[in-house]
């Protein structure tokens, strides 16, 4: 299975890699540090299974990217992997078309668990949004 990891802190896109590669055999994590270029990958790369993006980049952030990606491959499931635990943050990335949003406080086993759950179609809808918004 190959995934798309999207940041552009070097550390936490290294760290993310490094645990999504210990979710089972033969995981490719391809690796992008902005926006663009992780569209570019996206396009080159059609084995993609589902991409994992922050939300605050330069110089095309994550909601242009997530929105960009609904266009070329509209089934494709997007993770939010980000610093904000923000209500209003949730439902933009939501909105322009992610999957789930896991912020980054969750820690790697939260994080494991929403890409599971977005890879199986489900919604993956933070701790923070609490239980009525889910």
């Amino acid at each position: 299975m190959q995934l798309l990891v999207i940041d552009d802190h070097p550390i936490v896109r290294q760290g993310m890699v490094a645990a999504l590669r210990q979710l089972q055999a033969g995981i490719e994590v391809l690796e992008a540090s902005d926006g663009a270029h992780g569209l570019e990958l996206l396009e080159a790369n059609p084995r993609i299974k589902a991409v994992l993006i922050d939300l605050e980049m330069q110089p095309l952030g994550g909601i242009p990217t997530i929105r960009q990606i609904r266009q070329m491959q509209p089934a494709l499931p997007v993770l939010v992997v980000a610093g904000s635990e923000q209500p209003e943050d949730f439902h933009a990335a939501i909105q322009a078309g992610a999957n789930g949003y896991c912020p980054k406080s969750a820690g790697l086993r939260t994080m494991r668990h929403a890409l599971r759950q977005v890879l199986d179609g489900t919604l993956y809808v933070p701790t923070f949004m609490g239980p009525a918004s889910q």
